[in-house]
């Protein structure tokens, strides 16, 4: 069976550069899976990108020869900022390798961020404004998980996403938490859904979905949080920062009290009860407020996908 080899190349012209020119081998007109390697590339500096990327092949018989063009062929190429972490895995089969479809939200989500903490605060900023088109806090059910409970339902979300009925628009903390994490997270950030607890006093805030300051929910009455979950840094302690997507909190000296300034907590220290920090500015300084706010470690995960 005759062998033939020929140098082959491929031109790009954007963030990706070229793919650099190397022998193929081919018998019987099969090569094979043929690794390349690209190079003149400037991914460092292109941010979170999704586009699609048309290759020019070309192709010669030997060095001096010109080159010939072979075929154009598109590819969908997302740029992430490190390697996805979990849930998200690199094993070859797996479930929870990183999902297509999720890719193509998380950025557009967080488009252009440079860093981790942009792309998880983009992607906070998103999750919140999904409020109240697609998904709102469920007052009338007292603040029930609908997408987190368990695993995650990504795969309903995501039709939701899409217009569909998904489990409903209704969601809690614990949803919020779950999917600012999750998405982040496929950009290479690396956040964990936990908690704080136990039933602690609020503070005005407002909660997605809604426009109106009030503590808890107004057709809810309540006035406090048995718990609440965020996406946390780290060993998720007092001293790491959060992403809370499902409230807007006070952003002023008296989170307490009128008048109110709303900010989303972005990479926002938790901190203790003596300084404005996410804790405070959640529940206030009070019998039964701040001091049973308390980070949950032992609730620290990352949901699996379904």
């Amino acid at each position: 069976m005759k062998l033939i080899r020929l140098f082959v190349k491929a031109i790009a012209g954007n963030v990706l550069g070229e793919v650099q020119e190397r022998w193929v081998d081919l018998s019987a007109g099969d090569s094979g899976f043929v690794p390349f390697s690209l190079i003149n590339t400037n991914l460092a500096n292109a941010g979170v990108s999704k586009r699609t990327t048309e290759w020019r092949w070309q192709y010669r018989l030997n060095a001096r020869d010109p080159w010939q063009e072979l075929r154009h062929t598109a590819h969908r190429i997302y740029v992430v900022l490190r390697t996805p972490t979990l849930p998200w895995v690199q094993t070859a089969g797996s479930t929870q390798l990183p999902w297509t479809e999720v890719l193509d939200y998380a950025c557009d989500w967080g488009v252009l961020s440079g860093d981790i903490d942009q792309a998880a605060t983009k992607v906070t900023e998103r999750v919140y404004a999904l409020g109240p088109g697609t998904m709102r806090y469920d007052c009338p059910g007292g603040g029930a998980t609908h997408y987190a409970i368990g695993s995650f339902d990504c795969t309903k979300f995501l039709e939701l996403l899409r217009g569909g009925p998904g489990n409903g628009e209704l969601v809690n903390c614990t949803d919020c938490a779950t999917i600012l994490s999750t998405f982040a997270n496929i950009l290479g950030c690396d956040l964990w859904q936990s908690r704080m607890e136990y039933g602690f006093q609020l503070n005005p805030f407002i909660a997605v979905g809604y426009g109106a300051w009030y503590p808890g929910c107004s057709n809810w009455g309540g006035t406090s949080f048995s718990y609440h979950e965020v996406a946390w840094k780290g060993a998720c302690t007092a001293s790491e920062a959060v992403f809370d997507a499902c409230l807007q909190l006070d952003a002023d000296a008296a989170p307490d009290s009128a008048p109110h300034s709303p900010v989303l907590a972005t990479n926002m220290v938790f901190g203790d009860c003596s300084s404005l920090g996410y804790r405070l500015r959640l529940s206030p300084n009070t019998p039964g407020g701040c001091g049973n706010c308390n980070p949950a470690p032992a609730t620290r995960k990352r949901r699996a996908l379904i």
